[in-house]
């Protein structure tokens, strides 16, 4: 109708008016400022704020955290004493015959790993056993390393209240620590008995199963290691009085 028309062009009229009086110059109003009198952009969706919390450890800080606990001697010695554990779990069904002492020939049985998982497992079963033809040279040399190391802080103890009545002079009673060479002599001692128990893992078990059973095989092998202990022993009294 007619007076539709006028109404809708007078509307447009005064929507063009009210375009041609706002400034020239005109800007929405600022965002808030910054301490540096910085406009403060928002932030995008998605994007990471300082509020979203802590960054994700990197790959290079895991490992970093790995090689802390595993130079740590009270991790180290946990590890150690759980692989031999279970090492020595297996080490007892080889013995009696109900394993194989080679990985590879128990793989193939079905009894023992009959889907990949138990694969897996059996795996690591055996490399634990394995493992202490490293691990049981290795505490054993540490522990003898340390008796003879504590063997040598023996006269400083006998002499600290002497060197404490000294001026400036202060008695050190603390265990030494290992020097290099004693820990690159352990690592090449054990790694040179892991290589013997493995190429002579069968006589071993051999021995082991042929071990007189009226006498008790393990208390053999407990008199056996008591015998050696203590001629350890007379040796280093027999040195000591030379």
């Amino acid at each position: 109708m007619p007076s539709e028309r006028i109404k809708s062009f007078l509307e447009l009229a005064k929507w063009l008016k009210s375009r041609q009086q706002t400034p020239t110059g005109y800007q929405p109003p600022a965002g808030p400022l910054s301490e540096n009198g910085r406009e403060q952009k928002p932030a995008a969706v998605g994007s990471p704020s300082l509020e979203a919390g802590p960054a994700k450890p990197s790959p290079s800080q895991s490992i970093d955290l790995v090689k802390r606990l595993w130079s740590n001697p009270v991790t180290q010695l946990v590890g150690s004493f759980l692989l031999v554990l279970f090492g020595a779990s297996l080490a007892g069904s080889i013995v009696r015959g109900e394993l194989s002492p080679w990985v590879w020939e128990e793989l193939r049985n079905a009894k023992f790993a009959p889907s990949f998982a138990n694969q897996v497992v059996g795996i690591v079963w055996y490399m634990a056993f394995y493992s202490m033809g490293f691990l049981v040279p290795f505490w054993a040399t540490t522990f003898a390393l340390f008796l003879g190391r504590l063997h040598t802080v023996g006269p400083m103890r006998m002499g600290a209240s002497a060197l404490d009545s000294v001026p400036g002079r202060a008695a050190t009673t603390d265990v030494p620590p290992m020097p290099p060479s004693h820990r690159a002599g352990r690592r090449y001692l054990s790694l040179s008995t892991l290589v013997l128990f493995l190429l002579l893992l069968d006589p071993i078990v051999a021995f082991v199963r042929a071990l007189p059973t009226a006498w008790n095989g393990w208390l053999l092998l407990l008199g056996l290691g008591a015998a050696a202990f203590l001629a350890l022993a007379a040796y280093v009294m027999f040195r000591e009085g030379l």
